[in-house]
């Protein structure tokens, strides 16, 4: 399972679970003509949804890793994500919450999953950095290490993306980073932060593990690297155009 197959797999799911955040919460599916008025099948509905949904983001969280260690230039990676979390806010604001939305804590204080998996790239680039120049000083690497990790759960906490809390979002980047090319300690971690930082429903993340553990370490073709992006906020519009216009 290469890492083309992982962006597909996460591309579906997270559709699955934007598909459901928009449509089963207003009791209306208008796509399939179907109305859940009855209450018990509209939580059966969203909670399956949902569930699959939560495959997406460990897998994103995975690859933004994998892409650390074999992009050319990461201060162009981090660029592009920083690019496509300022391209994708408009739509994600819109998918969610209405648009425009005059009620600005929402618009100001809840931003899309681009901006999470940036700060993470961020937090793993400075960590990185700083083990490297100190090489050698395990207190001093250890020290600036645990500050590094702080500063960009805290940073996660100021913008508050989706997985912001518990600085969840940041914490799985770091833990696949430090766990990188070993399999058994990238599944060990992976379990252990979604036991400890995840409940409910969100603990379905557990789902993207079969996933996560037969990944061969392959990149796949290029072809479609910037699809992947561009789906983002295309998916948004679209779902929210689609549920207005049937509505």
């Amino acid at each position: 399972m290469n890492s083309v197959t992982l962006k597909l797999i996460a591309c579906i799911t997270m559709l699955i679970d934007h598909f459901t955040t928009i449509f089963v919460p207003r009791n209306t599916i208008p796509l399939f003509h179907i109305t859940l008025i009855d209450y018990n099948l509209d939580v059966t509905w969203y909670v399956i949804g949902r569930s699959i949904g939560r495959i997406a983001f460990p897998i994103f969280a995975f690859l933004i890793v994998e892409g650390f260690f074999h992009t050319r230039n990461r201060i162009k990676y981090l660029n592009r994500l920083l690019l496509f979390a300022v391209i994708s806010e408009i739509p994600y604001d819109y998918a969610f919450w209405g648009f425009p939305n005059t009620n600005l804590t929402i618009l100001l204080f809840r931003q899309n999953v681009f901006f999470t998996l940036a700060i993470g790239l961020l937090t793993i680039m400075i960590y990185d950095y700083i083990k490297n120049r100190m090489l050698g000083n395990t207190m001093w690497m250890t020290i600036l290490g645990v500050l590094t990790i702080v500063g960009g759960t805290g940073l996660l906490y100021l913008i508050r993306p989706d997985y912001f809390e518990l600085g969840y979002g940041v914490l799985l980047i770091v833990g696949f980073y430090l766990a990188y090319g070993n399999r058994n300690l990238r599944m060990l971690l992976f379990i252990l932060l979604v036991g400890f930082f995840r409940g409910g429903v969100e603990f379905m993340a557990i789902l993207a593990a079969p996933f996560l553990y037969y990944y061969n370490g392959e990149r796949g073709t290029k072809r479609f690297q910037y699809a992947f992006y561009i789906f983002y906020p295309l998916h948004l519009v679209i779902l929210q155009g689609i549920y207005q216009f049937l509505s």
